[in-house]
C-alpha cells in the first residue's frame, strides 16, 4: 500500500492541535479519526489500519508525542465524501436573526439560531476571506485551503474560530425552542443556546461542574476555588465546560423583552438605575457607578464584605449626583485580576486599560478624547456641572463624563467641576493602577497612572 501523509486538526486539553502521520491508502473516501476523547473528521482521500495505544507518529522522532497516548483509528464514514460538495436545499422559514461578532484572533461561537441554510459555505461565504479556521469535536473549515469536513452548521455545538479581523456572522432561521444539551464527564465546547445572557453560577449551580472557562481568554467560573471572573454567558459565544459527571443541561427561557444596550440598567442591590450607551462595540454606563455605605473620607475600606465609598466632602448628596469615589483595591473587591466584577452590577465588570485605549481610540486620541467625552455645558452659564470653559466639551459618543472631583490620598475632597478622574482595572504596579482624567481647562484626555489610594468615580462596561 502507498503510503501518504495526513495532515490533521483536532482539539486536545483545551487547544487545537495541529500534526500529520503517515496513513496507508487503499482507496478514495472520507474517513473519521476516533480518539479517546475526541472525535475528528479527516477529509480527502485516506484510511489507515488501527494503530492500537501509540502516539501519533510525526515524521521527526523527536516530536512524536501529543500530551499523553491515545488510541486511534482511522474509520471510513461510507457515503461522507458524496456529501461534502452537496448543499441541502434551503427551507425558507426564516423567523428570526442573529449577528454574532467575533472577535480578530481566536474565539468561541454558536447560535441560537438554526439556520434555513445550515450549509457551512454558504454561512461564511460573505466573510470567508476573514475566516482562517472554524472547527468542532466534528471536523474543520478551512476555506483558504479548500477543506470542509464540517459541512453542516450544527447549532448544538460550540465551535472554534479564528479570524484575521473583527467580523460579523449572520444566522437566518428559527429559534432553537428546545435549549437542551447533553455534556460528557470531561471537556466540552458548549454553545450558548439562551437568546439572552445567561448568569454563569445561577446556570450552574445544580450540575456537577467544576470549571468553565472561555476558548480564548482568562476568564472562568471555578467555583471549587471560589473564581467567577467569567459570571455572564453571552448568546452568541461558546465556551469550554469540564463536567465531573454526564449531565443534560437546559438553558432557561428568557424574558420576551430581551434587554439591550441603551436600556436603563437596574442595579437590585440598590435599585439605582444607570443610563447605558453603545460606543463601538462597547456598551457603557453613562453615568457615574453608586454603591455601597458611605465612610469618612479620612478613613480607608477595609476588606470586610461591605463595598465602601467616599463622597465628596462626606455629603450623600453627591454621590448621588457624581456617584461614589472608589479606593481601587475596594473597587476591584480586593483581587487584582485586570477585567473582573469588583462593585459593578452582574454582567458588568470594570474597564481594563485596553478597553480605555479603545475608546480614546474611537473619540480621536488622547488629543481630542476629553471633550468629545465630557458631558456640555458650564456652571457659570446654568447649562451643565463643569466649571467654564469647558474646553472642547462635545459629548459627541454620549459618555457624559461629569466633574466629580476626588478624593486626595490625605482626605481631602478637591476639583469638583474640575477634574472627572476615572480608574481602570489595569495594574500597573504594586502600588499603582491606571487610569484616565479630564479636566475643564482641556479637550485632551490625560492617559496616566496613578496610586491607588485616592477616590476616584467608577464606570462598568457590559460583559
Amino acid at each position: 500500500m502507498k503510503k501518504i501523509t495526513a495532515f490533521i486538526v483536532f482539539v486536545w486539553l483545551n487547544q487545537l492541535v495541529f500534526g500529520q502521520t503517515k496513513i496507508d491508502h487503499p482507496k478514495g473516501d472520507t474517513f473519521i479519526l476516533k480518539g479517546t476523547d475526541q472525535t475528528l473528521i479527516i477529509p480527502g482521500e485516506m484510511v489507515a489500519h488501527h494503530i492500537g495505544s501509540e502516539p501519533l507518529a510525526t515524521d521527526s522522532e523527536e516530536e512524536n508525542t501529543f500530551p499523553g497516548n491515545i488510541s486511534v483509528s482511522l474509520m471510513a464514514n461510507p457515503g461522507l465524501s458524496d456529501k461534502i460538495n452537496k448543499s441541502p436545499p434551503a427551507i425558507k422559514t426564516t423567523t428570526a436573526q442573529q449577528s454574532v461578532i467575533a472577535p480578530q484572533g481566536w474565539s468561541g461561537i454558536s447560535s441560537f439560531v438554526i439556520p434555513d441554510d445550515p450549509t457551512i459555505e454558504n454561512i461564511f461565504q460573505s466573510i470567508q476571506d476573514q475566516l482562517i479556521l472554524l472547527g468542532n469535536e466534528e471536523g474543520i473549515y478551512c476555506p483558504a485551503q479548500f477543506v470542509n469536513s464540517l459541512i453542516n452548521w450544527n447549532p448544538q455545538s460550540g465551535y472554534i474560530a479564528r479570524f484575521d479581523q473583527e467580523t460579523n456572522i449572520e444566522f437566518s432561521g428559527q429559534v432553537i425552542q428546545n435549549g437542551m444539551l447533553n455534556l460528557n464527564a470531561g471537556w466540552n465546547l458548549m454553545p450558548i443556546l439562551s437568546t439572552c445572557p445567561v448568569n454563569t453560577e445561577a446556570f450552574f449551580g445544580d450540575y456537577p461542574v467544576t470549571i468553565v472557562k472561555e476558548v480564548a481568554g482568562w476568564k472562568l467560573f471555578w467555583p471549587e476555588m471560589g473564581i467567577n471572573t467569567l459570571d455572564t454567558l453571552l448568546p452568541g459565544k461558546a465556551c469550554f465546560v469540564l463536567m465531573q459527571n454526564p449531565a443534560n443541561i437546559n438553558f432557561p427561557a428568557c424574558s420576551t423583552q430581551t434587554w439591550q444596550c441603551g436600556d436603563a440598567l437596574t442595579d437590585t442591590r440598590n435599585n439605582h438605575e444607570y443610563a447605558t450607551v453603545m460606543i463601538g462595540n462597547q456598551c457603557w454606563m453613562q453615568q457615574n457607578l453608586n454603591i455601597g455605605t458611605m465612610i469618612y473620607n479620612t478613613a480607608y475600606p477595609t476588606n470586610n464584605g461591605v463595598i465602601e465609598k467616599w463622597c465628596y466632602n462626606v455629603d450623600e448628596s453627591n454621590c448621588d449626583l457624581y456617584g461614589g469615589q472608589y479606593y481601587w483595591d475596594e473597587m476591584m473587591g480586593w483581587t487584582n485580576i485586570s477585567g473582573t466584577k469588583g462593585i459593578c452590577p452582574d454582567g458588568w465588570h470594570i474597564p481594563t486599560n485596553d478597553e480605555w485605549t479603545a475608546l480614546t481610540d474611537l473619540v480621536g486620541g488622547y488629543t481630542l478624547a476629553g471633550g468629545n467625552l465630557k458631558s456640555t455645558g458650564t456652571i457659570e452659564a446654568g447649562t451643565g456641572l463643569w466649571l467654564a470653559p469647558n474646553t472642547g466639551a462635545t459629548n459627541s459618543v454620549g459618555f457624559t463624563a461629569i466633574p466629580g472631583g476626588q478624593r486626595n490620598v490625605g482626605g481631602s475632597s478637591q476639583f469638583l467641576g474640575a477634574y472627572a478622574s476615572f480608574w481602570a482595572s489595569t495594574e500597573y504596579s504594586a502600588s499603582r493602577a491606571w487610569g484616565r482624567r479630564m479636566f475643564n481647562t482641556t479637550q485632551m484626555l490625560d492617559v496616566s497612572n496613578y496610586t491607588k489610594l485616592p477616590g476616584y468615580s467608577v464606570r462598568c462596561v457590559k460583559n
